[in-house]
């Protein structure tokens, strides 16, 4: 999780864009984003493989990806918001069928998870955006 974290905090906001005041925006920025996502992938391969059991991701991993993203996320890269949209998506999935299995201890999503998920789309100001925020909204 600890570098996870630090990926996800490695977002650049010292370059300006109109899009997203909040978290300005560079090519790095999606390149921080997708790097936590790498090691998220990797944490859930080697837990499913019973290689270390200990890496099971969290829902800090996973809200620290989603938010990674989201920060990431502008005019220039719409795609980071959907991705964390996707991210939001299998962590749902992936709880779901836990709960299906009758496993404890899976990630379930939380407040902190859709908040990071909405913030890109409120930020872009565009309508699709807008209501794929509201839809994350309505259906949570």
């Amino acid at each position: 999780n600890s570098v996870i974290h630090a990926y996800a905090n490695a977002i650049d906001s010292r370059y300006p864009n109109n899009s997203n005041k909040r978290y300005p925006s560079n090519n790095n920025n999606a390149l921080y984003a997708q790097k936590a996502e790498y090691l998220l992938k990797e944490m859930e391969t080697l837990f499913r493989s019973g290689t270390m059991g200990s890496v099971e991701p969290d829902v800090v991993s996973y809200s620290a990806v989603i938010n990674a993203y989201a920060r990431a996320a502008s005019k220039e890269n719409e795609w980071c918001a959907d991705r964390a949209m996707q991210i939001c998506d299998e962590l749902e999935e992936n709880y779901l069928a836990a709960i299906k299995a009758d496993k404890k201890g899976i990630a379930e999503p939380n407040k902190k998870v859709y908040s990071a998920v909405c913030c890109p789309f409120f930020d872009c100001k565009t309508p699709y955006f807008l209501l794929s925020a509201l839809m994350v909204l309505l259906l949570q």
